[in-house]
Protein backbone atom coordinates (compact mmCIF):
# COMPACT_ATOMS: atom_id res chain seq x y z
CA UNK A 1 0.00 0.00 0.00
CA UNK A 2 1.31 3.07 -0.82
CA UNK A 3 1.56 6.15 0.97
CA UNK A 4 0.08 9.34 0.21
CA UNK A 5 1.44 12.51 0.63
CA UNK A 6 -1.40 13.95 2.29
CA UNK A 7 -0.80 10.93 4.76
CA UNK A 8 2.63 12.42 5.58
CA UNK A 9 1.25 16.26 5.57
CA UNK A 10 -1.65 14.92 8.04
CA UNK A 11 0.50 13.35 10.76
CA UNK A 12 3.37 16.15 10.75
CA UNK A 13 0.82 18.83 11.25
CA UNK A 14 -0.61 16.91 13.97
CA UNK A 15 2.60 16.33 15.51
CA UNK A 16 3.23 20.23 15.34
CA UNK A 17 0.22 21.12 16.52
CA UNK A 18 0.38 19.05 19.70
CA UNK A 19 3.97 21.24 20.44
CA UNK A 20 1.93 24.30 20.12
CA UNK A 21 3.46 24.62 16.35
CA UNK A 22 1.18 26.34 14.25
CA UNK A 23 0.54 25.99 11.02
CA UNK A 24 -0.72 27.30 7.77
CA UNK A 25 -1.65 25.61 4.20
CA UNK A 26 -0.41 27.47 1.74
CA UNK A 27 -2.50 27.29 -1.55
CA UNK A 28 -0.93 30.25 -3.61
CA UNK A 29 -2.77 30.46 -6.82
CA UNK A 30 -0.70 31.18 -9.59
CA UNK A 31 2.54 29.89 -7.28
CA UNK A 32 2.28 26.06 -7.99
CA UNK A 33 5.88 25.92 -6.99
CA UNK A 34 5.96 27.08 -3.18
CA UNK A 35 5.77 24.78 -0.31
CA UNK A 36 2.95 22.88 0.77
CA UNK A 37 3.07 24.46 4.47
CA UNK A 38 4.48 27.28 6.59
CA UNK A 39 5.38 26.30 10.29
CA UNK A 40 5.13 28.91 12.78
CA UNK A 41 7.48 28.46 15.11
CA UNK A 42 7.79 29.65 18.80
CA UNK A 43 10.37 32.85 18.68
CA UNK A 44 9.01 33.94 15.94
CA UNK A 45 10.92 31.27 13.35
CA UNK A 46 8.83 30.27 9.85
CA UNK A 47 9.18 26.93 8.37
CA UNK A 48 8.56 25.58 5.47
CA UNK A 49 8.21 22.37 4.22
CA UNK A 50 7.46 20.48 0.68
CA UNK A 51 5.47 17.07 1.23
CA UNK A 52 6.14 13.93 -1.03
CA UNK A 53 5.02 10.90 -1.21
CA UNK A 54 7.60 8.38 -0.03
CA UNK A 55 10.58 8.09 -2.09
CA UNK A 56 9.44 11.16 -4.67
CA UNK A 57 11.47 13.98 -5.43
CA UNK A 58 10.70 18.04 -6.22
CA UNK A 59 9.94 19.01 -9.78
CA UNK A 60 12.40 21.54 -11.21
CA UNK A 61 10.16 24.42 -10.52
CA UNK A 62 10.04 23.51 -7.32
CA UNK A 63 13.77 22.61 -6.76
CA UNK A 64 14.28 26.16 -7.94
CA UNK A 65 11.91 27.85 -5.78
CA UNK A 66 12.64 26.13 -2.59
CA UNK A 67 16.26 27.19 -4.03
CA UNK A 68 15.38 31.10 -3.89
CA UNK A 69 13.62 30.59 -0.76
CA UNK A 70 16.61 29.19 0.96
CA UNK A 71 18.90 31.79 -0.65
CA UNK A 72 16.74 34.30 0.96
CA UNK A 73 17.48 32.91 4.42
CA UNK A 74 14.23 30.68 4.93
CA UNK A 75 14.06 27.54 6.56
CA UNK A 76 13.06 25.29 3.83
CA UNK A 77 12.74 21.86 3.85
CA UNK A 78 11.65 18.55 1.68
CA UNK A 79 9.96 15.87 3.46
CA UNK A 80 8.98 12.44 2.84
CA UNK A 81 8.04 10.83 6.51
CA UNK A 82 6.88 12.21 9.01
CA UNK A 83 10.26 11.37 10.88
CA UNK A 84 12.35 13.80 8.89
CA UNK A 85 9.90 16.43 8.94
CA UNK A 86 9.73 16.66 12.84
CA UNK A 87 13.17 16.38 13.65
CA UNK A 88 13.67 19.45 10.85
CA UNK A 89 11.20 21.69 12.96
CA UNK A 90 12.70 20.25 16.45
CA UNK A 91 15.79 22.06 14.89
CA UNK A 92 14.16 25.21 14.06
CA UNK A 93 12.83 25.20 17.08
CA UNK A 94 15.72 24.60 18.64
CA UNK A 95 17.77 27.56 16.38
CA UNK A 96 14.87 29.93 17.33
CA UNK A 97 15.03 29.44 20.93
CA UNK A 98 18.90 29.65 21.06
CA UNK A 99 18.50 33.57 19.51
CA UNK A 100 15.49 34.58 22.17
CA UNK A 101 18.07 33.21 25.07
Amino acid sequence: MQILESSVERAVVQWARERNIQSIKLNLQGRRAYPDRLFWINGGRPALIEFKRPGHKTTPLQAHTLGILKELHYDVYVADNKKDACRFLENCASQAHKKTT
